[in-house]
């Protein structure tokens, strides 16, 4: 595979033309994911091994950052920079293959009645694995240097010319990420300037990269056959990961949008309909037929829900598409599911709105099938190419709100080309549109938009700048109907003629590089003990709103002497700067907690923060029953009161029993939910035998 990669037909092909090779699923895809693993295997599995303690952890751990891509390679943001992203992957699985390997061995001593092994200063495997650690906390433009020249080994002039930025400014990225890098380390009680110049161990053993470039073979139609259980639970936790965040930022825009459903729906025609979802039948379902407004049926159409997995618990989203009949159906296990979305087939829109969209329900033995059908209107497609900071593509989102507020807006989030297509209706009208990154910190630009009744974008003639002190495009389309595009005057909204189409450019706002000072500190239980890997995540609060930040920049885990820092923590999220933040803390065995807040605004230099103590992990049980006193299945159970508390959400079992753990001792709210009914109790978390509570549901 090296060979095919560095001297075969593939040797000449960069990153993106590889990873797109793949996804064609053409003859060649599999020799381009070979490649791909030939490219990569060596700084993955150096970092496999330097993270994860063991070796069989460590390949376990490589195998799973490659099944990871084959799952994921569409969602790859920046592919000619392939390495930076495999880098992340690939430490962060290693940490978790470590990490329970750890809790296997400390259960294996304590069922053998052993003590817990002493904590040593760090080894030099301990130090390289810090290093790795802070390496993924750099900001993104730093650490992407340090992965490709230092664990890729790539020259100054390759490694700029993957980024896309001059030598002279990369040469400045790589000092800085040096010096940052110095200072982490040294603050962590390592000296870490000699692991800078590592680059990886070429020795891949072929069996192991034979077997990583296996596993795209196994991505479709089902995940999971023929993949070690070792390795898939891995993959799978970083899957769901990915899914569950990118869902929240989707079910955010969701419920802004007064019902929580987008109408119009922002996808442009294609030539065919993505196929529809294919799964076994189950008995809890939503089922529905798609038609057009001539009661054609329509394919392509996307149903979502927001659920709980049955096997482990955890929040989940399941999803399904409308087939060639029009019809879908969407399993889902028994009990509340908080809401569900509905997106129409590519060019459509909404007009109204179901009922279910964006409501909670509930599925049951009394009503185990709900039935809703779409109508759907045709409409006709915009292109919007979106590039950040000047490069393509943009990962992020279009919004199109219309002026009437009994109207549905448009939203669709770009493709892996940046490419965000919007069906909209044929009628002339005005709207107000944004556009905005998915990231959580991304700043949302403004524009407007008017366009003549059966305006085609698909067939322009002329885009003409007018004169003024704003961004003003008047576009004509061949029959000489005409359109307007005005935004503010910084060249962030550019229509174009593309092959005859009307192609909008949007170059989003770069990411956030401001960050707020440094917070660090400890996490020590109530005997003054360091703990280690108890997570810490920052919330940020302005005025009377906090809210949890998203992604690896708001959040940290303790190291072996219990400390953590937070030293990438954006200035900014949604152009909204916090006044203070605060820091929530979990860690199993340990009830979790919030801390007080922590004054950032005007704060310069880090900021040290006392010990922060948890106490012994508490827990609530009890069953719930419904108004008619029998015990309900699947009704979520959420304590309340803390950040820290809420993340600790379960759901009752076939004879309505549940149990919160990792709960503070004392006073605890909990809040009982099923479909449209709420009860919230008010009960004391305990660390030993704890009083179950009854919940009965009163009805309506």
């Amino acid at each position: 595979m090296q060979a095919l990669c560095d001297g075969g037909a593939l040797g000449g092909l960069g990153d993106a033309e590889l990873l797109g090779a793949f996804l064609g699923r053409g003859e060649a895809s599999a020799a381009a994911f070979e490649a791909v693993v030939a490219r990569h295997a060596a700084m993955v599995l150096d970092v496999c091994r330097a993270v994860a303690g063991s070796e069989a952890d460590a390949e376990d751990a490589f195998q799973a950052t490659f099944l990871v891509l084959a799952c994921r390679a569409s969602s790859v943001r920046d592919r000619d920079a392939l390495g930076p992203w495999l880098f992340g992957v690939a430490r962060r699985l290693a940490a978790r293959a470590g990490a329970d390997a750890a809790r296997r061995r400390a259960s294996e001593r304590r069922a053998a009645g052993l003590r817990p092994a002493s904590s040593d200063p760090p080894e030099a495997d301990d130090a390289v694995a810090m290093l790795m650690e802070e390496v993924d906390r750099l900001p993104a433009r730093y650490r992407d240097a340090v992965v490709l020249c230092h664990l890729q080994g790539l020259t100054y002039e390759a490694a700029a010319s993957r980024l896309g930025c001059p030598l002279g400014t990369l040469s400045t990225r790589l000092r800085r990420a040096r010096e940052r890098l110095r200072r982490s380390l040294e603050g962590r009680g390592v000296c870490g300037a000699w692991a800078l110049a590592r680059v990886p161990d070429p020795a891949v053993p072929p069996p192991l990269a034979a077997s990583a470039a296996r596993l795209a073979s196994l991505v479709a139609p089902t995940l999971g056959a023929g993949v070690p259980a070792s390795i898939l639970s891995l993959a799978r936790g970083a899957l769901t990961t990915m899914k569950i965040r990118r869902f929240a930022r989707l079910s955010a825009t969701f419920l802004a949008l007064a019902a929580g459903a987008w109408g119009w729906n922002a996808a442009a025609s294609h030539d065919e309909p993505p196929p529809a979802t294919e799964e076994k039948p189950g008995r809890y379902q939503v089922t529905g037929r798609v038609v057009d407004e001539q009661g054609r049926p329509m394919a392509g159409a996307t149903v979502q829900a927001l659920t709980r997995d049955p096997a482990t618990g955890k929040p989940t989203v399941k999803s399904t598409r409308s087939g060639a009949d029009g019809t879908y159906t969407l399993d889902l296990p028994p009990g509340h599911v908080d809401f569900a979305s509905f997106i129409p087939p590519p060019g459509c829109w909404l007009p109204n709105i179901p009922p279910f969209v964006g409501r909670p329900m509930t599925l049951s033995n009394d009503r185990p099938t709900i039935r809703t059908d779409y109508q759907v209107e045709r409409g006709v497609a915009w292109d919007f190419r979106l590039a950040q900071g000047g490069r393509l593509p943009g990962r992020g989102y279009v919004l199109l709100n219309p002026p009437a507020d009994d109207e549905r807006p448009v939203y669709t989030e770009s493709d892996a080309d940046g490419l965000a297509r919007l069906g909209i209706p044929r009628k002339r009208r005005e709207a107000k549109l944004i556009a905005s990154s998915t990231e959580s910190q991304g700043r949302e630009i403004p524009c407007s938009l008017r366009w003549d009744e059966g305006f085609r974008p698909e067939a322009v003639r002329s885009v003409a700048k007018l004169d003024g002190t704003l961004d003003r495009f008047w576009i004509t389309d061949a029959d000489g109907r005409s359109a307007m595009v005005e935004a503010a005057p910084d060249g962030r909204f550019r229509p174009e003629i593309d092959g005859g189409r009307l192609v909008v450019r949007v170059d989003l706002p770069e990411d956030v590089k401001e960050t707020l000072p440094s917070v660090i500190g400890s996490i020590v239980d109530r005997g003054g003990r360091a703990i280690a890997g108890a997570r810490v995540e920052a919330a940020y609060t302005r005025g009377t709103t906090t809210q949890m930040g998203e992604g690896d920049a708001f959040a940290a885990t303790t190291d072996a002497r219990g400390r953590f820092r937070l030293d990438k923590l954006p200035a900014s999220v949604r152009d909204r700067t916090p006044e203070s933040i605060r820091l929530i803390v979990a860690k199993d065995g340990f009830g979790g907690v919030d801390s007080d807040p922590i004054p950032v605004e005007g704060v310069v230099g880090p900021i040290a923060v006392p010990p922060i103590v948890l106490g012994p992990g508490c827990s609530v049980t009890g069953v719930v029953l419904g108004p008619d006193g029998r015990p309900l299945e699947g009704a979520k159970v959420e304590p309340g009161h803390a950040f820290s508390a809420r993340a600790r959400v379960t759901w009752t079992d076939a004879d309505g029993r549940f149990t919160v753990v990792g709960l503070p001792e004392g006073p605890a709210r909990i809040d009982v939910r099923f479909g449209e009914l709420i009860e919230t109790v008010e009960t004391t978390a305990a660390a030993r035998d704890p009083r179950p509570i009854e919940v009965r549901f009163q009805g309506r």
